[in-house]
């Protein structure tokens, strides 16, 4: 045998050692089962402007409208046209799961005109079937219909002087599967 044929010999006998010795003694496998699932996207529409209607002022004050559509002036404040009425919005997802909704405490309404001119907007308030909340989570599972709607209040607060016009802004509403 000559030295070529010894060297692939010994090689091969080395590989042939090395990977039994690298093999466990007793080893085991298993299969790991997957799964997912697909919801339908939660989705949020606005049904109704939260309204403050059109308004006087004699002196800085407040106006309220709850989830319930009742209008609160302040002695300041009187309502001379339009009908006050709280906002409203749906939410549709998939039915059965639970949906956490938030609002924030306070939004601001801005001037068409003049944006420097602006109203706070505190006390927003959701309202479903169970409860009002206030400026915090509200948590909710969607009925069989997957639509599930809401009501938003708030407190608009108009200061003396108040600049003529109209006022407009936006109050986001999140809402995310739990």
């Amino acid at each position: 045998m000559d030295n070529k044929t010894k060297k692939i010999l010994l090689g091969a006998a080395t590989v042939a050692a090395l990977g039994v010795a690298g093999q466990p003694a007793d080893a085991a496998t298993t299969a790991v089962n997957m799964r997912g699932v697909i919801v339908q996207a939660v989705a949020v529409t606005q049904t109704r402007t939260l309204d403050f209607a059109t308004m006087t002022e004699t002196g800085a004050g407040t106006h309220a409208v709850s989830v319930a559509d009742v209008s609160t002036p302040s002695a300041s404040i009187t309502v001379v046209a339009g009908t006050p009425n709280a906002g409203g919005f749906q939410v549709i997802g998939s039915t059965g799961y639970p949906i956490d909704l938030t609002i924030p405490a306070a939004a601001t309404v801005t001037h068409t005109v003049t944006p420097a001119n602006t109203m706070a907007v505190t006390g927003l308030q959701i309202r479903n079937a169970v409860s009002t909340q206030t400026g915090v989570a509200v948590s909710t599972s969607l009925a069989a219909t997957t639509v599930t709607g809401f009501d938003v209040g708030g407190t608009l607060n108009i200061g003396a002087g108040q600049a003529p016009g109209v006022y407009t802004g936006t109050v986001v509403v999140t809402a995310l599967y739990q």
